[in-house]
């Protein structure tokens, strides 16, 4: 996926481990 230019993204693994 290409970073379009703006704000940076969260990362994909944006949840708690268990």
């Amino acid at each position: 996926m290409a970073d379009r230019q703006g704000p940076p993204s969260p990362p994909t693994q944006d949840l708690p481990a268990p």
